[in-house]
This record gives structure tokens, sequence and C-alpha cells, in this order.
């Protein structure tokens, strides 16, 4: 596999705090972290790797090549960001507001109020994406969702050291 991240308790409470969150001023907002990793196996499309903050674990889901074809393109959000290079922006909280994936619809059921996923580059065209969950009363502000957005590139360089500063931020 090319940029792996590791095993999961690399993404565990602690470094997520200290490392990669700490200095946005984000941490206490959040809900959920994912890491989306592409992965070349035989029988793996990639890894989805979760952290929640109720429970403080990170666990590692591995997506099987079936998957990637049973979901339309429309309704797959790690789909329309790796593939189609969209960053998406979902509120959970608000009347009437579009719940396009089911994954939405999970995560307003547990007290989501904003949903980010955001592409990043990834060594060797390798898909990638990053998505943020707060539960707090009127979502993301623009400057969480600024520093969230500039720092996606961080993620994959401080986990595999192959992203670099200032490199695209297309999947």
């Amino acid at each position: 596999m090319v940029g792996w991240p590791g095993p999961p308790d690399r993404l565990r409470d602690g470094e997520l705090r200290r490392v990669r969150l700490a200095p946005l001023g984000v941490w206490d907002a959040l809900l959920r972290v994912t890491l989306h990793v592409g992965t070349i196996h035989p029988q793996f499309l990639g890894s989805t790797i979760v952290w929640w903050r109720d429970t403080g674990q990170t666990t590692q889901v591995m997506i099987g090549h079936e998957i990637g074809d049973a979901i339309p393109y429309e309704k797959n959000p790690v789909r329309r960001v790796c593939e189609g290079g969209e960053t998406l922006r979902r509120r959970l909280d608000l009347p009437g507001e579009q719940l396009d994936f089911d994954v939405l619809i999970e995560l307003r059921e547990r007290g989501g109020t904003d949903y980010i996923a955001l592409p990043i580059a990834g060594a060797h065209t390798i898909d990638y994406m990053v998505t943020f969950v707060t539960d707090r009363p009127g979502g993301f502000t623009r400057k969480e969702i600024g520093d969230l957005s500039r720092s996606r590139g961080a993620w994959l360089s401080r986990s595999t050291g192959t992203a670099k500063r200032g490199s695209p931020t297309m999947c």
C-alpha cells in the first residue's frame, strides 16, 4: 500500500489533539474525524480511519472493491471528493437542508450539526480525504472552515511523509 498512515492508533486522541487540531483551535468543536485512504491492494479499495469524541477511540475499516460500485457516484461522498475533487459541506441542523448522503442522516441522529469533507493530495494518485463533524450549535465558523481546509495537507505529511506543504489539494 502506498501512503498508508499506519495503524489507527496513529490518529488516537492524543495525536489528534496535540499535533493536528489543537493549533487550529477546533478541538472542542469536533464530534467525529475521518481519514479515507486509497490503497493498492487486490482485496481492498481503501481504508477509513474513524475517531469519535464520545469514545476517544479510533477504529479502522477496510473497504472492499465491491463497495466502490455499490453506491452510485452522486450518493457517495468519498467518490465525489476523491474522484470529483469536490469539497463538501452540509449543515445537519437546518430544516430543509439537503442530506444527500446516508451518512449525513446518521450523523444528524448522533447530534451532528455540520459536516465538511475535504480532498487531500496524495502520492501516486491515490485518493485521500478527511472529514470533520461538529455537534456545536450553529456548526463550524468561517474561520474554522478556513483553518481546517488549509490544514488538510498536514494530515498525510505527518502520518505518511507523502504530502508536502503547498502541494495541490485535489485527490
